[in-house]
């Protein structure tokens, strides 16, 4: 959620467009404005839990404007269901089942989810390059010892974290109070924190982390995740799980080997050199937030043809 709303703030600010997400908002908006949009751009978000209004809304605005976009930044996102009953209502069922993704393109983090051949406007757009915030003078000495480990818990990944981090060094992991308990079922012995708020400035004090991801990701590529651009905002080290090295592969990054870990021995001998990575990882920082910027003026520009 928080994502979808860091994403829907900066393209209303890229694009100079307005941005609707209340009910409030929805009722100044009749269909013939909509008709007359020449772009219409919904973030991926759970709107099951939105009101009725803005559910329509969003259905309404995908088949209504001249153009219409599908923003994702997730894998296991998928365009409402609520906005294919709507049409249905609306239009009948033959063309709301038309096609899939119901006729609108994508902006995706995720190539493989780009359909060229039959949506040629989809564009490969990285959003997680929004949390790319680089701190300067940052010193690597003096920084909170072992592992630092920061978000919700995604299926699957268990296994990956109980291999990498149930060694002997000290392991720091900040999640939200409902997710404790299910870290604890593998990591009894970590240090719990809360969630770090304001993140980088937060990541700043902790020498390292994990990277691993989901096992789809292992085959699917679906550009580095925003705890990569967060780790290397803040100089952490980043210790790189053996499985996740075709992604930084496909995203053009070199890895030392020492960088790439296996177990939990793998992680205690990297951590003995944590400053030295952190500081050989600046390789890793370049412009990203101007890619970002560049990648979505293109999809733009090729919906508005």
């Amino acid at each position: 959620m928080v994502a979808s709303v860091r994403i829907a703030n900066y393209v209303a600010q890229q694009l100079g467009a307005p941005l609707v997400h209340t009910e409030e908002d929805v009722a100044r908006c009749t269909d013939e404005q909509l008709q007359a949009l020449d772009l219409f751009v919904l973030v991926n978000s759970p709107t099951g839990f939105a009101p009725e209004a803005v559910r329509r809304f969003s259905a309404e605005g995908l088949w209504l404007a001249r153009n219409a976009v599908f923003v994702n930044n997730d894998y296991k996102m998928r365009p409402p269901s609520q906005s294919k009953s709507h049409q249905q209502r609306r239009w009948g069922k033959h063309r709301a089942e038309a096609g899939d993704y119901y006729g609108y393109s994508l902006w995706s983090t995720v190539p493989g989810q780009l359909r060229p051949a039959r949506y040629p406007l989809d564009s490969y757009v990285n959003w997680n390059q929004l949390t790319y915030e680089p701190r300067d003078g940052m010193t690597h000495v003096d920084r909170e010892p072992g592992v630092l480990y920061w978000g919700a818990l995604r299926k699957g990944r268990e296994g990956r974290l109980r291999q990498l981090l149930h060694g002997q060094f000290p392991v720091t992991v900040s999640t939200a109070p409902q997710s404790v308990q299910k870290f604890k079922e593998f990591l009894p012995n970590a240090n719990y924190v809360g969630q770090l708020n304001p993140l980088i400035a937060a990541l700043t004090r902790y020498r390292a982390t994990i990277y691993t991801h989901d096992d789809w990701s292992d085959t699917a590529y679906c550009s580095l995740a925003n705890r990569f651009y967060e780790a290397l905002s803040a100089g952490m080290a980043i210790l790189v799980d053996a499985r996740c090295t075709g992604t930084f592969k496909r995203a053009g990054l070199s890895m030392e080997p020492e960088w790439i870990v296996r177990s939990h021995d793998d992680v205690a001998r990297a951590l003995a050199n944590a400053e030295r990575i952190a500081v050989d990882q600046v390789r890793w920082r370049e412009h990203y937030q101007t890619l970002l910027k560049e990648q979505l003026h293109a999809a733009v520009a090729k919906v508005s043809v």
